[in-house]
């Protein structure tokens, strides 16, 4: 920010607006409204509807804002004026000084937006995406959520604000947030340093610890190895003991096994005899069976397998016959009851149409009588907020107005006897110029006459002395005549044209009288408390009705909608899912009844096929019933010989047995061999050791002594604590580093942190100081001799109190702001929103009514303050109030009429708001 004036709101030149167009945006209509606006101080006055705020509107909406409260919408779609496809803003900008970085002296801005929401964005007419332009606006300092535009009830709030709040707005002007920023992320990175150091100092501690109880376990393990190694010998010397006396008994049972498998190989050649016997037995036998077969028995076995396989086939039958005729009971059911529910679901549909219809003949009735409520509530509450309007123009204004009047009839009374002047003496004039003409023409004719006569007598050696004075008097008197009449006609043309200067002065004195007494009778009706109630009255019942009618429009739409998703989500897609699901049980019951045809068919001719079987059957069995004693013979020798072979089974699985539990045992030996050896191996020896002649005495009980105590150091050494140990030495070193380095850290933040705070209580210090002096300036413009100045709650910490404002009015004590008098709160406010957009300067600021509670002095001092400062910026100003319309260098008046709002430049004298 440039501060070479810190008097003033902006230095340097940056882009102005040089005028704004509306077509369709709110209240504005179809015909293109141009306001140009002044470099310096604009002001846009009119009654209240007018539209006035609207072209702030418009701006906001042309820099590309988003937010439709912020518009005063209800949403976006409402900017379009009612009956137009579309809304659209264009406003220019002055870019001499090429801050907005396109090298074009003038800039155009324009956004289009239809019915529908979408807008489109447009750059010196090329169309443009939103945050691209954005962007460019943002590089001079332009966009819609700057502060320098001031909407209306800025001020109100202002006053109301505490001095916490008063506080908070300076800081979040300056941006002291960003020092919150930067000392929060150093207090998180402070406790994540703590944390650290806190971790570390755990990790050395544990590590300590560690390293104690590690030593211990390194002279634990040394021990458990050296007696490892004695035990392990020792047990090596058992083991190979162990393994010799085992080898000895295997070979004992090697000779033992040889003589047993000898035995069952003699009772295997006695089973093979009687084997061979039983199959002579078996082939005699299988031979009467084939002469038997070959007289017909080989075709009973088929013909009960038949028999067997449609006894088989008519259960099946039987069951597809009762399968089908239950599915297709159950079927007809479940048709009949679909039936039955698609017929209730069509009356319901049809039901609920005729609802739909009757509803949405209820809606169209309701929102064409929502609408005629809406534009008489409009009506009524326009009509409420104008009376009150105007029954807040002072008493002064009033006697102010009666003596204008009464100016306007002295002066209309002057101007009318002038012009009744002017009137009268041009009717003498008249007269006389009628008489003078009449004597010009007898002048003439008598002239003529006598010239004959003297042309006559000419020849006349002597003319009569009489003839010729009468001819000399005759023309002198027409010369006079004439020269009277030309003096007259000068007279008369000088009376026209007083005549036209009363009457021009006459015609704006009475229209001017005409408007000053309808004033007076508007304020004087506008007095009337009757009115203003009955008006009330009126407005709360065509609201109330309003109300009644859109809620009633809510419960109509709201029951159209849910009719809505029962007809499109529940019974259409029923009735559609029902009139496809009957079709296909049809034809499922006709495909079962097929299937049951077609099974009792089959049924008839599988039990007439089982009848034939039955019968073949009987006959083959009596041929077969001789044969069948004979092999009964035959089979009894074989069930002899069976027995025998079973008894000699019985010896031969004895003795497999023995046999088998002489292999399980020498398999048992071999398995504690390889036990012993892996055992051996375990220990670290490959083949069992030489053992000593003289065996080793007590060898057992030292074995015991050393594996109890092996065991008693193996439950708590630590196989890896030679390693660890060394590892925790080199972490412990680590760690010793590290916590150096964080403490280092720890100090660098903590003096990071202060630094951050001094910065942050220097800058808003810094910002108070020159807020102070700037709002000190303008209160002192606006009160003339009147003297303000902030003051902090908690000096010495200005973040943990508020900024107070202490005021003294001309004539008055000096007393905290929060005991001003409203007008007095809000001159102040006035002076601190001013002062306050020194820390954000701008090309061009837009005031909405900040005058608005301002007594005619203050207004007048305010006018007088932005006049001044509009040498340096651009202002765009909203006020009612005269006083500060009069100090504008350019004016524009607004008015509605025909349902849209219209612009129109005023006189700079022009005082009048209405």
């Amino acid at each position: 920010m440039n501060t070479s004036q810190e008097s003033g709101l902006v230095v340097g030149s940056m882009p102005r607006i040089r005028e704004v167009r509306l077509r369709n945006f709110k209240s504005f209509g179809q015909k293109t409204t141009v306001i140009k606006l002044d470099s310096g101080f604009t002001a846009l006055t009119g009654p209240n509807g007018s539209g006035k705020s609207n072209i702030i509107d418009a701006i906001l909406f042309g820099l590309g804002e988003l937010s439709a409260k912020k518009l005063r919408a209800e949403r976006l779609t409402k900017l379009v004026r009612n009956g137009a496809r579309k809304a659209e803003v264009i406003i220019q900008f002055d870019n001499s000084d090429r801050s907005i970085p396109i090298d074009s002296k003038i800039i155009t801005i324009s956004r289009e937006i239809d019915r529908n929401g979408e807008s489109v964005f447009r750059l010196n007419g090329r169309r443009i995406q939103r945050f691209e332009l954005l962007n460019l606006l943002s590089v001079a300092g332009i966009g819609p959520s700057g502060s320098n535009i001031v909407a209306q009830g800025t001020i109100t709030h202002l006053t109301t604000i505490s001095p916490n709040e008063r506080r908070k707005i300076l800081e979040d002007i300056i941006g002291i947030s960003q020092y919150d920023a930067q000392k929060a992320e150093a207090e998180e990175k402070l406790r994540r340093a703590d944390a650290a150091l806190k971790d570390a100092l755990g990790r050395s501690e544990e590590i300590r610890r560690r390293l104690w109880e590690l030593e211990r376990e390194r002279n634990d393990l040394l021990r458990y190895r050296l007696i490892d190694k004695e035990y392990r010998s020792l047990k090596a010397l058992e083991i190979s003991i162990v393994m010799d006396e085992l080898r000895s008994t295997m070979r004992v049972l090697t000779e033992k096994l040889r003589a047993e498998e000898e035995k069952l190989e003699q009772f295997l050649q006695r089973r093979r005899e009687l084997e061979q016997q039983i199959q002579r037995l078996e082939e005699e036998r299988e031979k009467i069976r084939m002469e038997a077969m070959k007289g017909g028995g080989d075709r009973l076995p088929e013909v009960k397998m038949q028999i067997g396989r449609l006894e088989s086939k008519l259960n099946n039958l039987n069951y597809i016959v009762r399968n089908s005729l239950k599915r297709i009971e159950e079927l007809n059911e479940e048709r009949e009851r679909k039936a039955r529910r698609l017929k209730t679901l069509i009356a319901d549909l049809n039901q609920k149409k005729a609802e739909l219809e009757k509803l949405k003949s209820e809606r169209d009735e309701l929102e064409e009588k929502l609408q005629e409520a809406e534009s008489r509530a409009e009506s009524l509450n326009s009509a409420l907020r104008e009376l009150i309007d105007r029954q807040s123009i002072s008493v002064e204004e009033a006697l102010k107005l009666g003596r204008r009047i009464k100016e306007l009839y002295s002066g209309l009374v002057s101007a009318q006897l002038g012009l009744m002047y002017a009137r009268a003496s041009k009717l003498y004039t008249r007269r006389w110029m009628g008489d003078h003409q009449w004597h010009v023409q007898i002048l003439t004719q008598l002239s003529g006459m006598l010239r004959e006569a003297f042309r006559e007598q000419k020849a006349q050696p002597q003319v009569p002395e009489r003839l010729l004075l009468s001819l000399r008097i005759a023309k002198n008197a027409l010369g006079e005549s004439q020269l009277r009449l030309e003096i007259l006609r000068e007279r008369l043309s000088r009376l026209a044209e007083v005549e036209r200067s009363a009457q021009a002065r006459v015609q704006p004195l009475l229209e001017e009288l005409g408007r000053e007494q309808r004033r007076l009778s508007e304020m004087q009706e506008a007095l009337n408390p009757q009115r203003l109630h009955n008006l009330q009255e009126q407005a709360r019942k065509a609201n109330e009705e309003l109300r009644t009618l859109q809620a009633r429009l809510n419960q109509v739409k709201a029951r159209e909608e849910s009719l809505k998703l029962q007809l499109e989500n529940v019974l259409e897609p029923e009735i559609q899912a029902l009139k496809r699901e009957i079709p296909r049980i049809d034809q499922k019951i006709l495909e079962f009844r097929e299937e049951m045809e077609k099974a009792l068919s089959e049924k008839a001719e599988a039990e007439e096929r089982l009848r034939e079987l039955r019968e073949a059957a009987e006959e083959l069995s009596s041929k077969l019933s001789g044969a069948q004693e004979l092999e009964k013979s035959l089979t009894a020798q074989i069930e002899e010989v069976r027995s025998r072979l079973r008894e000699l089974d019985g010896e031969y699985e004895e003795q497999r047995r023995l046999i088998e539990e002489i292999r399980i045992t020498l398999g048992d030996i071999q398995g504690a061999l390889n036990r012993q050896l892996a055992s051996l191996r375990s220990l670290g020896y490959e083949d069992p050791i030489e053992i000593p002649e003289k065996p080793l005495k007590n060898l057992h009980s030292k074995l015991e002594a050393l594996k109890k105590e092996r065991k008693n150091l193996e439950n708590n050494v630590n196989q890896l604590a030679l390693k660890r140990y060394e590892e925790e030495v080199s972490r412990y070193k680590r760690i010793s580093s590290k916590l150096n380095e964080l403490e280092r850290d720890r100090d660098a933040i903590l003096k990071f942190i202060e630094e951050i705070e001094q910065r942050k209580r220097k800058a808003f210090l810094e910002a108070f100081n020159k807020l102070n002096k700037r709002f000190s300036q303008l209160f002192t413009k606006l009160t003339g001799e009147g003297k303000a100045r902030l003051e902090l709650e908690n000096p010495s910490d200005p973040f943990s109190g508020g900024m107070d404002i202490l005021v003294q009015f001309p004539g008055k004590p000096e007393m905290p702001v929060s005991g001003a008098s409203g007008g007095e709160r809000s001159v102040t406010a006035v002076a601190f929103l001013l002062a306050l957009q020194q820390f954000t300067p701008s090309s061009f600021y837009i005031f909405d009514e900040i005058d608005a509670h301002l007594d005619p002095y203050y207004v007048d001092k305010l006018g007088e303050l932005l006049s001044e400062e509009s040498k340096k910026s651009q202002f765009i100003v909203i006020s009612l109030k005269p006083e500060l319309v009069r100090k504008a260098g350019k004016i524009y008046g607004l008015y509605f009429q025909r349902g849209c709002s219209h612009v129109v430049p005023l006189p700079k004298e022009a005082e009048s708001v209405d």
